[in-house]
Order: structure tokens, then sequence, then C-alpha cells
């Protein structure tokens, strides 16, 4: 009796040790047959069910039956299966009926009911969505093929999950990222402003995918099926063959049906087309698009299920990718265009292409980019009138002496100016050059260029404002672009409004949500602005430099203090946009990875008042022991810009120990760290 129970004992032991394996016949991805929504997932691991990972508390196989127990944040589920073959079962879910499953295989079948839900209603605040989700066979990457460039294998192998969200307000598309665990897990909430497409995993998933605010979505896709076949070509190879990638959870559906659809191929090619007259384009372009479109309304005709929300969004795809690519084009127009499209030209897109549906605002990326085109075509070039004297009373500088100062420099330059003799024109420049100098002192007092730059900044803000809001007739359109203006205008300036700005800024701007954006960035330059400037050594002095004339001698001496050490060297300036983002995504970056190795890095500031200078530097904190900023005269930062091949900014270069250039190397952080680490290894 006794050896009969713990023989007993000893099975059941046995039974639950192995209690946990899951039958290598149910592992996979499950479709219900009659909605055809991916419902269960049975892995080695983990279950995957209602957006979430779920752990087998127990499996017990019988025959061709499993009862299995799933456990989540102390919820309990139980589940019986029974399989009919391979790729066929029913599930019991607790007490419910049974349903029948499919086994997921390449491609997501057709949703067998209509739906025409619409996108939720757009309420322009500030919402999120969140991304889970499960790359299959993370932890056996396989090898890439030969010939796959180290840009791609890069991110085939990061292992970081990635969500690129593009922002109207804001004209960007920031990235939000999740580590991916030792299983291929991750898990992302981002910010969204209604429902909105979003670009996923680029590089290795590379879909677009919608989001609505709230929503949760679980995406599922194997690794091994993201690599490609020996080339990078997304059409053929990466984007047509078909792969198991598919979703659960809200706005699966439409996503999974995005998935699925494989719109027609097309060489046309909107950017390798430049020079030709603008309707010749125009007919490339509309052939393309409607052959596209064709393609579309056939897709849907055939398959008459396909949800309102697929309908909807890939519609407005198609007519805003048109959209930017005719208005883009004025910048490649053939030079007797002179960057003006012809009359025919900008009727056919004030009558084809829709311009107000609140629905698409946020929706689709390109119509930001469509709008922004539309109203920098029709707003022409912008200018400001200046006058030092209009800022002397401003900033308190209008002593009588300033005043007479200035009229007798305005007389100067008006005879210098109206004089056709250049050896005359040298005379008076030498005659007044102490006046000259003593204006021009005046002029570049940081009171005075502050007063001015608020002048420009208020100036220009105002002929956007008046522009768009006459040409956006919508009031929705013309807030949100008017919040658009704005936020543009910090980045720019990097600078608070004045007090009687933010009052017309809110005059103008009446949304909570977005009004509450704007001052939030306002408050944040104001706090920025309060800053002191760290390490003022770093701010080194060029006064010893001003009468070089020889770009060899400038470089020599630019260079002498730091023998021994590796210089990353970035030409840039205040005025230049790609180099301030450059900067602020890199800088510091760069400075925690070589932080205290011998490595220096040398900013040579382009036509930067010293005023913009200081005060970028002072808001990014970029000094350091290993920080060095140069602020050249115009001269010498001329010849030493000719000598390197500087063309266009920002440019940044690798000098190695003994001062030799290495050459140029655009920002790609992991790139730049290598090759510094190899040039420092090798100086070892």
């Amino acid at each position: 009796m006794n050896k009969t129970i713990i023989s007993l004992l000893t099975a059941l032991l046995c039974t639950m040790v192995n209690a946990r394996q899951i039958p290598a016949s149910l592992v996979g991805n499950w479709i219900e047959t009659q909605s055809n929504e991916w419902r269960y997932g049975f892995f080695e691991k983990f279950a995957v069910y209602r957006c979430g990972f779920w752990e087998y508390a127990s499996v017990q196989q019988k025959g061709k039956t499993t009862r299995i127990v799933l456990q989540k944040d102390g919820q309990t589920i139980s589940l019986d299966l029974a399989q009919k073959n391979d790729s066929m079962l029913t599930i019991r879910n607790g007490k419910s009926g049974k349903q029948d499953f499919v086994l997921m295989r390449k491609r997501y079948p057709d949703y067998r009911t209509a739906d025409n839900t619409p996108f939720p209603a757009p309420t322009f605040r500030q919402d999120s969505a969140t991304v889970i989700g499960y790359y299959r066979n993370f932890d056996r990457l396989p090898e890439l093929p030969p010939g796959i460039p180290d840009w791609f294998k890069r991110r085939y192998f990061n292992p970081v999950f990635k969500i690129s969200v593009p922002d109207f307000l804001s004209g960007k598309q920031p990235d939000y990222q999740a580590p991916i665990d030792s299983l291929g897990r991750f898990s992302l909430t981002f910010p969204i402003v209604n429902s909105q497409e979003v670009y996923a995993d680029w590089g290795r998933l590379t879909r677009q995918l919608v989001f609505s605010p709230n929503d949760t979505l679980f995406i599922f896709a194997d690794i091994t099926e993201l690599v490609p076949a020996g080339s990078i070509d997304y059409w053929n190879d990466f984007y047509l063959r078909d792969k198991q990638i598919l979703l659960m959870g809200d706005n699966a559906r439409p996503n999974n049906e995005l998935i699925r659809y494989k719109s027609t191929y097309s060489s046309f090619n909107a950017y390798e087309t430049s020079g030709i007259p603008d309707m010749e384009f125009l007919k490339l372009c509309t052939e393309d698009y409607e052959t596209r479109k064709n393609s579309l309304e056939n897709y849907i005709s055939t398959h008459p299920n396909v949800s309102g929300k697929f309908r909807f969004y890939k519609r407005n795809w198609e007519t805003y990718q048109l959209a930017r690519n005719l208005l883009q084009y004025r910048f490649r127009l053939p030079a007797s265009q002179m960057r003006r499209f012809s009359e025919e030209y900008t009727d056919y897109v004030e009558k084809n292409i829709p311009r107000y549906n609140p629905e698409v605002y946020t929706l689709v990326r390109e119509y930001e980019s469509f709008i922004s085109d539309y109203i920098d075509y029709y707003s022409g070039a912008k200018s400001v009138d200046l006058n030092t004297v209009m800022f002397l009373e401003e900033t308190g500088l209008n002593t009588p002496e300033n005043i007479r100062l200035f009229d007798e420099y305005d007389r100067v330059i008006h005879e210098y100016t109206a004089e056709k003799d250049t050896a005359r024109q040298k005379e008076l420049l030498a005659a007044y050059k102490e006046l000259i100098d003593q204006a021009h002192r005046i002029t570049f007092n940081p009171l005075i260029e502050e007063a001015r730059e608020a002048y420009i900044r208020r100036t220009l803000t105002d002929m956007d404002y008046h522009k768009a809001d006459s040409l956006l007739q919508e009031p929705v359109l013309s807030e949100l672009w008017t919040a658009h203006l704005y936020l543009k205008d910090f980045e720019q300036h990097r600078m608070p409004l004045q007090d009687r700005d933010v009052q017309v800024m809110k005059t103008r701007v009446t949304s909570p949500f977005l009004l509450d954006k704007l001052l939030t960035v306002n408050d944040h330059y104001a706090e920025l602005n309060k800053r002191i400037i760290q390490h003022e050594e770093s701010l080194k002095n060029t006064d010893h430099l001003a009468n070089e004339t020889d770009a060899d001698t400038i470089f020599g001496k630019l260079i002498e203090p730091y023998r021994g050490k590796v210089i990353f060297a970035d030409f840039w300036g205040t005025w230049c946009g790609p180099c301030i983002n450059d900067i602020k995504t890199y800088s510091h970056l760069f400075e925690e990875k070589f932080r205290g190795k011998d490595v220096i890095f040398m900013y040579l500031a382009n036509r930067s008042s010293e005023h913009a200078w200081r005060k970028f530097i002072r808001q990014q904190q970029l000094t350091g022991p290993q920080i060095v900023h140069y602020r050249l005269p115009d001269q010498q930062q001329v010849l030493l810009e000719r000598k390197l091949n500087v063309r266009s900014f920002p440019t940044q270069f690798v000098i190695d120990q003994t001062g030799d250039v290495t050459g140029y190397h655009p920002v790609d952080f992991d790139e730049t760290v290598r090759e510094l680490e190899r040039i420092l290894n090798l100086g070892e």
C-alpha cells in the first residue's frame, strides 16, 4: 500500500516537473475562424493573449486534448484545447463556448464581416498609445547574407525597438524606444495627438501603423523572416514577400489589413525627376498617382469587407503623397521657371487636393508637409527694415552722443554707397575708421542685439501669422498652424517671448492644449536663458589670429595646444538648423563616451555673433575640460574653411595626434565613436 502511494506521488511529481511544457503541435499563432481575429499565441516559454505575456501555470495533455492554465498579474485563465489536425483546433476559454481556430501562416486572412467604424473624432489634445510586441527567434538571430551594408546590420541586431511619431505641431518626427529583452519582448508607451500613423522599427520591421488615443496594440513578427535575401531591395524582397507579421488589440484590424495590402510597384520617383517643365512633371506624377489609386480601388472592390479605417487612411495617404510631391517640385524646377509654377499647375493643386479635413490633419504625415509647402509658396519673400537708431531708445542707449554718432554714420555709409570710384571708397573707409568702429561696437552691444533679435522675430512671426490666416480658412487648421509657427519660432531663436508678445500669442491661440504647450516651451527657454556658462575657459579668445592671412598658420595655431590628442572638429553656425540638431543630439553623448580620454571636441562657429554664440553655448551647457569653442573673425574663418574644403554646414573632421585630418565625418554616433577609438588605439 505504501509502495503504491509512493509510486503515485513519484508519478505525480514527474508530471508536475514537466507540467509547463507546451506541446510542439500547439506552438504558433491562432486565428479565430468566425471573426478572423488573432486571439492566442502559444510559445515555448509564454503565451500571448489580450495583448500581454502569460505564464504557463500548468499544461496537462491527454491524447489530442490539452488543458492550459495561464497566469498574469494575479489573473488565472483555464483553456481547453482540442486539436483536429496540425493547423486546426478548438478552444474553450473557461465556461465560454468552444471556438474554432486556424494556425496563422504567411498572410493574414481576410476579415469575414464588414466594419465601417470610423476613427475617433479628433480632439487635438495630448494622448498616448502603447505598443507591446514579440520578435520571435530574437534570441537566435541568424547570420545576414554577404553584401548586406553595415547600417542595415546595426539596425537588424539593435536590441532596441523604436517608434517614430510624426508631430504636426513641431514638424518633426521624434523617436521613442524601448529595450528588447533576451526573448525578443518589448513594451513602449508613446505620445500621440488624435489618430495618426507611426513608423515602427524602421530598417527591421519597417511598417507604417495607425494608432488612436489610448490604443494598446500587440505586434508579432518572426525575426528570421525579416532578413533580406542577399540585398536591400525593400520592394521585391522585403516588402512584397509574405511574412508572418500580425497584430492584436485596438485597431488591430486596419493594421493587419495595411500589412496584407501590397500596393502597386512604381518606377516613378519624384525625387529623381529634376529640371523638366512643371506640366511635364505634373503629367508623370498624376499618372503614377492614378495607377496607385486604381490599384487601391481594385483591391477594395475585390475585398469588400476591408475596413472603413483602412479605406479612409489609404486613400488619404495616396492623396497627400501626391500633394507633397507636387509642391516640393518647385525646388527642382528648371531655372527658366524661377521656382514658380504655371497657373495651370497651381489650378490642378487647388482643385484636386483637399485642404480642410480635421480627421486628416494629424493622421497622415505628408499632410503637414503639403500645408507647409502650400503656405511657403504663396507667402513670397520676407524682408525686415532695420536701423540701429530705432533700438537706441528701447535699450536706453539713446544719448545725444550716440544719436549724433549714428546720424554721422548714416551719412558716411550713404556717401560710400553712392561713390562709384573704389579708390575713393577706400579713402572714405580709412578716414572714418574710428567712427565706423565705434558704431559697430554699439550695433553689436548685447542689449542692441537682443532688441534687434526680438524685433526681427516679432515682425517675421506677424508676417507668417497673417499670411497663414489669410490662406487657411478653416479655424481648427488655422489655430494648429499658428501653434506650429510659434513652436518653429522657439526652435529657431531658443529664447522666451517678451511679455507683450506672449499676450499677442494668447489672442491667436485659444485652445487650452495648444496654449499650454506653447507656454511650457516659453518657460523652458526662460529657464535656459538664466543659466550661467560653466567652464568659461572653453570659450577661446581669437584676437591673436585676427591679422593672420595664411590658412596653414591659422590651422596650426588652433591645433597646437592639443598635439598628442585626437580632435573632433565641428564647423557649425548658430543660424544653421541641422548644426543645432546635431549638437543637441550628439555633443553630450560624445563628451560622456570619451570623458577623461585624449579627445578634444573643437567647435568652430561660422558667421555667428558673439551674443548668439554665447547664448547657445550657455543654453546647451556645451563646455567642459575637453570642449573648446572658437569664433574666428570672418576672414580667418573663410581661410580655414577653404583649406579644409568646408562647403556645407555642419561639417565634421577627425584630426589625429600628429595634426593630420583623417577625413570628413557626417555625424553618425556609432561610426564616429569607432573612428575616434581606432585613432586613439593607433596612438597608444
